[in-house]
């Protein structure tokens, strides 16, 4: 199957979504008590069905709420698969997709090659390091519009 640019954007776009969703979600859990509406659902597939206990779900509720002081499971993992997902979709553009890495290489200049180790990498400390050197990955996407008409998605990090 043949990536094209459009297909790289709309992965990181996707992957951006789920952020800000996941991220919402997550503060919301938190100021709001939301044990008293956990059901048991299944969900049923090809391979089969899988349930999702209303018990298990209720306890994640009530802890996230009581401990809304504290970061809970759901934001945790939802910063971490998307950051992850956009990484997966960055690297793969840099392999797949010539004008892609072009864009890169033009909007980063000599931070390019640090940025591209930084993106190969992928690995837990990489991603921390990275969400901290603010100064690439997310203010270039906010003029984006170079390759893609639109507005910048880019606007869930503030940067130090």
């Amino acid at each position: 199957m043949k990536i094209e640019i459009n297909d790289v954007i709309s992965l990181i776009e996707q992957n951006f979504n789920f952020l800000h969703l996941g991220k919402f979600l997550s503060w919301y859990i938190r100021k709001n008590n939301l044990a008293d509406v956990a059901e048991t659902i299944p969900i049923r597939s090809d391979d089969g069905e899988y349930i999702l206990y209303g018990n298990r779900t209720k306890m994640l509720l009530e802890d996230a709420f009581i401990n809304g002081y504290k970061p809970n499971v759901l934001g945790y993992f939802t910063e971490w698969n998307a950051f992850r997902g956009i990484f997966m979709a960055v690297s793969e553009g840099i392999e797949k997709v010539d004008i892609w890495k072009s864009y890169l290489e033009e909007r980063l200049g000599e931070q390019y090659d640090f940025f591209e180790k930084i993106i190969k990498k992928g690995t837990f400390y990489n991603c921390l390091f990275f969400k901290l050197y603010s100064l690439t990955f997310v203010f270039f996407f906010n003029k984006i519009d170079k390759i893609k008409k639109g507005e910048g998605f880019w606007v869930y990090y503030k940067g130090n």
